[in-house]
Order: C-alpha cells, then sequence, then structure tokens
C-alpha cells in the first residue's frame, strides 16, 4: 500500500466521534469518551492527531504523557482504512520530535504481546523491549511488553 501524507494536529473534542469509532475498532477494551476528555486537559498530556489535508477526517491519533523528564506513550490507533499506510509512523515520528523538544530522557510504552505489527513499528523507530507483564491486559490474561527509546545519549 502507499504511504499517506496525513496532516498533524492537536487532537480537539470535536475529533471525538472519530475518535471513539477507531478506538473501538482498535482495541478489545477501548477508553471512553470521558477518558480521552481528562486527556484533552490534563497538563503532562500531550494529544495528537492524523487527518486528511483535504476534508479532515481522522485517520488516527497518539496521545503521550510527559512527567518531568520522562515520557509516555499511552494510546496510539490508526483507523482500520489507513492502517499500514504510514499514518502510525508519521505520529510516532512527532512524538518523539515533542519529546526530544520537550528535553525527555526517555520514552516508554506498553504493547500488547500479540500486536506485532506495533511491536515492529516501535522497533523500526529504536524501541527495545524492557520487561513483561504477565497477564496485564484482562479479561484475555495477554502480556503487555514494555518497551522504551532512550533520546538523550548518556
Amino acid at each position: 500500500m502507499s504511504n499517506l501524507a496525513p496532516d498533524l494536529r492537536p487532537l480537539r473534542d470535536s475529533d471525538l466521534d472519530q475518535v471513539e469509532a477507531i478506538e473501538r475498532a482498535a482495541y478489545p477494551q477501548p477508553w471512553t469518551r470521558q477518558h480521552f476528555r481528562d486527556e484533552l486537559t490534563r497538563d503532562c498530556a500531550h494529544c495528537l492527531a492524523a487527518v486528511t489535508a483535504d476534508d479532515q477526517k481522522l485517520l488516527g491519533y497518539l496521545i503521550w504523557w510527559l512527567v518531568v523528564d520522562e515520557a509516555q506513550i499511552l494510546n496510539l490507533a490508526v483507523a482500520p482504512t489507513a492502517q499500514r499506510q504510514g499514518v502510525g509512523a508519521a505520529l510516532l515520528q512527532r512524538c518523539l520530535e515533542q519529546a526530544r523538544a520537550a528535553r525527555a530522557a526517555s520514552i516508554w510504552l506498553e504493547v500488547r504481546s500479540g500486536n506485532t505489527a506495533a511491536q515492529a513499528l516501535y522497533a523500526a523507530h529504536g524501541f527495545a523491549l524492557r520487561a513483561r507483564r504477565r497477564g496485564y491486559y484482562q479479561p484475555a490474561g495477554e502480556d503487555a511488553l514494555i518497551m522504551q527509546l532512550p533520546l538523550v545519549s548518556s
């Protein structure tokens, strides 16, 4: 598939209908609308949207936190029709740029052990496996893989 060239901008409350549809398609236990609203108003949260250039249709989103000098990716999802077209990579790249600009020392995330596509995306951007949380995702009991990327040289 060809790569899309999405516009990247802050996620907005007006995006939440589209966010909910993508979230339900992406995750067996999706976040609620209120969870997204909370992130939009949280001081440490950074909420990114990837949208089509012409009609601003939401293609995906990424939510990450910066707490002191540590960044954490909380949620990254791409619409099923836009997957494997560079949308997730564009969002992740912008997140990493923002985290570096904010002087984060490293960035962390959790990913389902069965989500090999996401693991490959993160590995392609330099993330490495650091730990495993056995049975973390309930009710299925799927493991969470903890991945990390240093952002500054030691």
